[in-house]
């Protein structure tokens, strides 16, 4: 890859380790529990032990500021709100970094917005029907009226998960600011994740039921090396640079499967023994779409196969180049990759297709679309 891409990256690496750092090992002591809080709109009391927080929410929406939103490791917070499409928007407006390190239950929708960052350590615990955790501010004008917009100003911290989210079957768990990384687990069944690496963005409800971002400014690095699963929903990853060197998994055991999005404006590579599916046991495989200026599979594994027919694995662009999708320049599939699309029990076979604009190298012969019906197997390369 050329140089340029190779500093990029290599800048951004060591920025994100630094903000690691500096979250996990930095001079301002983790408090035990969120403090300072302020009612800014809606209503809700708190009700405090030494080690627990839970907040009443008495209205559909409500706002609370803090000066400080951490959990201690036995510490708890819980908020008990009117139902599941009630929402909580909790900002630490001038505070530190919120390193989330205990237990947070919902059984509603938490908003956490946080500047300086957020950190979900090892020892985290996250059970609600929806999250999003953001460096980037939201107004509360935006957030009264429904629209779920963010943005910063360019300073921002990162947002790492090394914790357990679990988000309640068709909930959704949403990680943005110019440089996210998950090491742990997300898990977000028939519902929607994003990694979302921006300066910009808007999240939206699209016609499948699907919570998607609108992204801009994809000027920082978004990256898994744990796992994220939605069982048969939608799995978005976007950035500048995207790198998945874990398990992305959009599968589904009894119906179809869902879709995941690794999408750079830059370079998206894939690591080795990675593994980015949406597969169905017991109906059609779903769709993997791999794009940026630069693709890379380094022994990574794309599948996209069904029980009664495949899906569409587009690794770099569509066929010809043709579409709405972006296209690569480069797209490199390296030794011991594999791309499926395959029909495991009985139907069609589906698509995949490996393009780029400029040059394709291409090392490996496990891309293959296997149509049971048939009998055949069709490269694309």
């Amino acid at each position: 890859m050329p140089a340029k891409h190779g500093q990029r990256a290599q800048r951004l690496f060591c920025g994100t380790l630094m903000g690691v750092l500096l979250c996990l090992f930095g001079a301002t002591p983790v408090a035990a529990l969120p403090g300072g809080e302020n009612v800014v709109a809606g209503n809700a009391s708190f009700q405090r032990t030494p080690t627990t927080l839970d907040v009443l929410q008495q209205t559909d929406k409500v706002i609370i500021n803090y000066n400080d939103f951490s959990i201690g490791a036995q510490e708890r917070v819980s908020f008990l709100q009117p139902g599941a499409s009630a929402v909580a928007l909790n900002r630490v407006p001038y505070g530190p970094v919120s390193t989330i390190a205990g237990q947070l239950n919902a059984n509603g929708r938490i908003i956490l917005v946080n500047p300086s960052g957020i950190v979900f350590t090892d020892t985290a615990s996250v059970s609600v029907h929806g999250l999003i955790a953001s460096a980037l501010d939201m107004s509360n004008e935006d957030f009264l009226a429904g629209k779920r917009l963010f943005q910063g100003s360019g300073a921002e911290g990162s947002v790492l998960n090394n914790g357990l989210i679990t988000a309640a079957p068709g909930g959704e768990v949403f990680l943005i600011t110019p440089e996210v990384i998950n090491s742990g687990v997300i898990d977000a069944p028939d519902g929607a994740v994003g990694l979302e690496a921006a300066s910009s963005v808007y999240l939206t409800d699209d016609p499948y039921g699907y919570v998607v971002a609108q992204v801009d400014g994809l000027d920082g690095e978004a990256s898994n090396s744990g796992a994220i699963l939605s069982e048969a929903g939608s799995i978005d990853i976007y950035g500048a640079v995207v790198n998945q060197d874990g398990l992305t998994s959009a599968d589904s055991i009894t119906g179809a499967a869902g879709q995941v999005r690794l999408i750079s404006s830059d370079s998206t590579r894939l690591g080795p023994a990675s593994l980015t599916s949406a597969r169905s046991e017991h109906d059609e495989g779903g769709t993997v779409h791999v794009l940026g200026d630069e693709v890379a599979l380094d022994g990574a594994t794309v599948s996209a196969s069904g029980a009664t027919g495949g899906g569409t694995a587009l690794i770099g662009g569509n066929f010809q180049g043709n579409g709405d999708v972006l296209n690569a320049s480069l797209t490199y599939v390296g030794e011991d990759s594999r791309i499926e699309a395959d029909a495991l029990q009985s139907g069609d076979g589906g698509k995949v297709i490996v393009w780029s604009d400029e040059a394709t190298a291409f090392l490996v012969l496990l891309c293959h679309v296997h149509d049971l019906r048939s009998k055949t197997v069709g490269l694309t390369p």
